[in-house]
């Protein structure tokens, strides 16, 4: 049977079930676009922006237990001795806790996190030979240690960091590209859908 043959209350029902045809794919096509974003946006967030944030916090506490350092070597009394290796010893918490963020999170070559750890590691060698002797009275040369061997290891650390941070910036990138992308083809598709399906319905009645 032809459509212009069919009649009146025929058509209306064909109208109406094509109405709901479109209604249902595209509800099932959102939903199915809704969660591809979905996806990327928590992606987005556990990977790369959390490990950048936990890499920018790395570089701060460094810098911070660099200058925790020279408090320990300008300290006048024991008191402010020990409240200075306090300090110390609470950024050296927060470094291990954010590398235990990045080691799970970096989706690049986790040996570059293991060299980074490394070198911080190496560090501490640095910071007791500055403690130890502070404690015996030989601030000069205390200060002498922390202004080239201490340097020297800060500058390591963050060569060693600043490759990690380019790339979770690039991932975060990389992402937020895929979720405009799947945005721009989820319209497309929406906007031939309804022209279609109206299209169809339209002759139909």
């Amino acid at each position: 049977m032809k459509l212009v043959d069919m009649k009146p209350n025929h058509k209306i029902r064909l109208g109406v079930i094509l109405i709901v045809i479109i209604v249902l794919l595209q509800g099932g096509f959102a939903l199915i676009q809704v969660q591809k974003l979905s996806q990327l946006t928590n992606s987005m967030y556990k990977h790369p922006l959390s490990v950048n944030k936990a890499l920018l916090e790395v570089e701060a506490h460094v810098n911070a237990m660099y200058r925790s350092m020279q408090d320990i070597i300008a300290s006048e009394t024991p008191q402010a001795l020990e409240d200075a290796i306090q300090v110390l010893e609470q950024h050296e918490q927060h470094v291990g806790k954010d590398f235990s963020v990045i080691h799970e999170k970096y989706l690049g070559d986790k040996t570059q996190v293991d060299q980074a750890y490394s070198l911080l590691k190496a560090s501490e060698t640095i910071r007791e030979d500055i403690i130890r002797l502070r404690k015996s009275g030989f601030r000069q040369e205390a200060m002498h240690i922390l202004n080239d061997r201490g340097v020297t290891q800060l500058n390591s650390i963050f060569r060693a960091i600043d490759p990690m941070i380019e790339f979770a910036d690039n991932k975060a990138i990389q992402f937020l590209t895929e979720s405009q992308s799947q945005q721009k083809s989820a319209m497309a598709w929406l906007v031939f859908a309804i022209i279609t399906f109206s299209g169809i319905a339209y002759s139909v009645l």
